[in-house]
């Protein structure tokens, strides 16, 4: 954790640049686990709404464009966060920032594949 947190400063001179830097990877954190949230109950409502068996089931590649259709925004959440606040300007920097985003698709595609697999193992694997 301590290595993450080191690899998301750009800029360690600046007093509490830890506390920052740790709070740029718990902001990655939720934003990614929100948004995956909010595609799962997409996906749920999707479903729930289908007339019929062909909308009912998913195939693998409309799946994974699914899941993928998320990471702008999220890239784009993170990226508006970044930008309003100066700690993170000054502290993580634009490396950072990709850094960030960077965690926070890895975390958001993890979640995506542990709630497919949870509810929807067909639709996936």
């Amino acid at each position: 954790m301590d290595t993450l947190v080191r690899t998301l400063a750009t800029n360690r001179d600046v007093p509490g640049w830890e506390e920052t830097s740790t709070n740029w990877l718990i902001a990655a954190v939720v934003i990614s686990i929100v948004i995956a949230l909010i595609m799962i109950f997409t996906k749920l409502l999707k479903k729930k709404r289908a007339s019929g068996p062909v909308q009912l089931t998913w195939t693998p590649k409309r799946t994974s464009l699914f899941t993928l259709t998320a990471l702008l925004p999220l890239a784009a959440v993170m990226a508006a966060v970044w930008y309003f606040s100066i700690n993170f300007h000054s502290v993580v920097g634009v490396a950072g920032l990709l850094k960030g985003i960077l965690i926070g698709w890895l975390l958001y595609v993890a979640c995506m594949l542990a709630a497919h697999a949870a509810l929807w193992r067909r639709d996936l694997f």
